[in-house]
């Protein structure tokens, strides 16, 4: 619309009231300014207000503050009682959520996709990692309720959906402006309800805690945890001397399936660092274990390492968590 006016495309525009045209009275005052600025008029029906008349714009103020004010009243009586719905146990309108469907103010189970739930869990706890599962339900051609590709983000979510197991969590969100309508997550600003028994499980409790408690764990031990990456117990250790970047392991076909480590940037195009070949794996492994007079390489070494730093195949330098730095 300012685009058009300003391209002269616009000479009133007619609005039903003050509220339909701007959240708020700064934003309507600067709008309605920087029409007048381009000779556009805006015209407020309701309230019969023309912005070129000499009075417009102290009228327009008065009543946009009022209309304003009554927005935030009301809204202020909405949030009232939506927080006595809560307090009796009962959600705010009728959410969506993968498993179940509404029947009047009740959820019902879907049986077909209760058992989606039921294996995206299982799988979890089979010790699959949620790129397992995605990948799993694209090759069987398995679909969500929209006829999409499952994602992380998709299983995630159900992993950590306490609604599965038969109660609700309510006032996980709220508005913080009435005005702009901004949503944000609640983490203890406002108090949360936790309501027992409101609906058929699909995940017994003790699932759901447990299958929290083990996604807490994977995430402390990071890219290790994920058996669909090819991780090792250096993954994230091992740095470039040149660009900063981690190295990562690889596994080269042409030659032979010989493991080695590279610089990250060798491997993205348009990112290239002049970090000169890779350390084979093997190398890597008895560097590390000379340098605590160890004979054979042990992955738990890894757990007293903050970071390594890799000059050359030859100069590879290992820096300890109590802060000892030494040349491999």
């Amino acid at each position: 619309m300012i685009a058009d006016a300003e391209a002269g495309k616009i000479d009133i525009i007619i609005t039903k009231s003050i509220q339909r045209f701007a959240r708020n009275t700064v934003d309507l005052l600067q709008t309605v300014r920087q029409l007048k600025e381009q000779g556009v008029e805006v015209w407020f029906e309701k309230e019969n207000i023309h912005t070129m008349s000499g009075d417009g714009e102290l009228m327009m103020t008065i009543l946009a503050s009022f209309a304003q004010e009554g927005s935030r009243s009301i809204s202020e009586n909405v949030r009232w009682r939506v927080k006595k719905r809560f307090e009796k146990g009962i959600p705010n309108g009728h959410f969506r959520i993968y498993g179940y469907r509404w029947e009047d103010d009740q959820l019902v189970v879907i049986p077909s996709e209760a058992a989606i739930v039921k294996r995206i869990f299982q799988n979890f706890i089979d010790g699959k990692s949620r790129l397992e599962t995605e990948r799993e339900f694209a090759t069987e051609g398995i679909k969500t309720r929209n006829g999409c590709q499952w994602l992380d983000s998709n299983i995630k979510k159900i992993l950590t959906n306490i609604t599965y197991t038969g109660n609700l969590l309510l006032q996980k969100e709220y508005i913080t402006d009435p005005i702009t309508k901004h949503r944000k997550k609640n983490r203890g600003e406002l108090t949360k309800y936790y309501v027992e028994n409101t609906h058929e499980a699909i995940i017994d409790k003790e699932t759901f805690d447990y299958v929290q408690q083990e996604m807490a764990r994977r995430r402390e031990l990071g890219p290790l945890a994920n058996k669909a990456l090819n991780t090792s117990c250096f993954t994230g250790k091992i740095k470039c001397c040149i660009c900063g970047k981690s190295f990562v392991h690889c596994i080269r076909h042409d030659r032979g399936g010989s493991e080695v480590w590279e610089c990250q940037s060798q491997k993205v195009s348009n990112r290239r660092c002049s970090m000169k070949g890779a350390v084979p794996a093997k190398v890597l492994h008895e560097e590390c274990a000379a340098v605590l007079s160890l004979e054979e390489f042990n992955r738990g070494w890894c757990s007293l390492v903050d970071f390594i730093i890799v000059y050359s195949k030859e100069d590879i330098r290992v820096t300890f968590k109590d802060g000892t730095e030494i040349k491999a």
